[in-house]
């Protein structure tokens, strides 16, 4: 015959440790959850950084589109000036597409991305610059741009190369 005692001493042990396996199963669910939380956070604020980036691209291209011809006026400023010389002119064409700078079409555009989810948004162009490449009997030209979005801690930059039509002398 088993002494009672001795039962109550077995079920203690046993609900002891049972109670430290589940204290261990729940600690590394708690841990685990919490690794992937962080991990899903800085995915989205990398996912919103690069839509901000995608954004001020489009809104880039637009301008392209809309105003050709002086984008072309500065290109040529660019390649046919000392860099001294040509910086203002590209400065103030890309101007307007820079948040830090204030310029409207980027104040716009992070302005737009905040009210969706209230975070700090910043955007930019890194570079807009026509590429000539020549080959055996043709002329191909480029538009190189390469744009940047930040949401609040992450930064993302994208680049496109976009073949155009110019005519050339």
């Amino acid at each position: 015959m088993i002494c009672p005692s001795r039962r109550r001493g077995f079920a203690l042990a046993l609900v002891l440790v049972l109670t430290i396996g589940l204290l261990v199963f729940v600690s590394t669910l708690f841990f685990r959850s919490r690794t992937q939380r962080d991990t899903f956070g800085q995915l989205e604020l990398q996912a919103k950084a690069l839509a901000a980036a995608r954004g001020i691209m489009q809104m880039a291209l637009y301008k392209f589109r809309v105003l050709p011809t002086e984008f072309y006026e500065v290109a040529s400023a660019t390649k046919e000036l000392p860099p001294e010389a040509a910086g203002p002119y590209k400065a103030i064409w890309l101007a307007e597409m820079d948040s830090d700078k204030g310029g409207p079409i980027a104040q716009h555009l992070t302005d737009s991305l905040k009210l969706v989810d209230g975070r700090t948004y910043r955007v930019g162009i890194n570079r807009f610059e026509l590429v000539t490449r020549e080959d055996t009997g043709y002329r191909r030209d480029f538009i190189k741009i390469e744009t940047w979005g930040q949401c609040e801690t992450e930064k993302k930059v994208i680049e496109e190369l976009l073949e155009v039509e110019v005519t050339h002398d």
